[in-house]
């Protein structure tokens, strides 16, 4: 199969001719060095074509093939962060796990992520964190998403909650730093505890009741109070 053919599957609109694709780079990438070099020279021009499927394929292929190479995902990072589409800067998230935590210009592309108007960005992006997270116990991490919880910006908020939902799936101490949040002052950290708590009620529906009674509903708290209440299956 030549490079056209594989761009044609790359930039279909059928997710599982895109997942051909991914196969057939990676295999070809790992085949030999001097194979990979060629590839990336292929990566490198798509990740400005038109097509936006065909973008979404480059990044996540960067990521399968360059997880180990900083400078490489930095370089297709820099450019999918401020890509149109949602779903190539959704896959921007995705490469950007593989990143060190102390990466230097990983934080600066993390907070031009979170403030995403598309929520399923902000989940990748707190998915993204918490993997990291997860992978390395960074305290700097935690701190940036304590950072977003207190923000104004609302999609901020949103990406600290999906995080904090991905890390409690292998920490449970996070419902301590929930419930820690829910008798602090700051409206913002306790929106965005009321929202985390809204991902865990199906999962941790006594301690997220717990945690909610601690919160005096006020005005710009109401709707994501009520949300959080209809997933726990109370009456409104």
């Amino acid at each position: 199969m030549d490079a056209e053919e594989i761009r044609a599957l790359g930039g279909n609109s059928k997710a599982e001719l895109r997942t051909r694709a991914l196969k057939i780079l990676k295999m070809i990438g790992k085949a030999h060095p001097s194979a990979k070099k060629r590839v990336l020279i292929l990566l490198e021009r798509w990740i400005t074509d038109n097509n936006p499927y065909l973008r979404r394929t480059t990044l996540l292929a960067v990521g399968d093939l360059f997880k180990n190479k900083p400078e490489v995902l930095v370089r297709f990072s820099q450019i999918g962060i401020n890509d149109p589409s949602w779903e190539v800067r959704m896959a921007t998230a995705k490469i950007l796990e593989h990143l060190p935590a102390m990466n230097k210009q990983l934080k600066g592309m993390v907070r031009t992520l979170a403030k995403d108007k598309t929520t399923i960005v902000n989940r990748s992006v707190g998915d993204m964190l918490a993997k990291i997270i997860r992978k390395e116990k960074q305290k700097p991490l935690m701190d940036l998403i304590k950072e977003f919880a207190q923000s104004d910006d609302k999609n901020e908020r949103k990406t600290a909650a999906f995080a904090l939902r991905a890390i409690e799936r292998k920490n449970i101490e996070i419902i301590d730093v929930l419930s820690e949040w829910s008798q602090e002052n700051d409206i913002n950290l306790k929106w965005t505890c009321i929202y985390a708590c809204k991902l865990l009620a199906k999962k941790r529906p006594s301690e997220v009741s717990s945690i909610l009674n601690n919160i005096t509903p006020e005005k710009k708290l109401d709707r994501i109070f009520s949300k959080t209440l209809k997933e726990l299956g109370h009456p409104q």
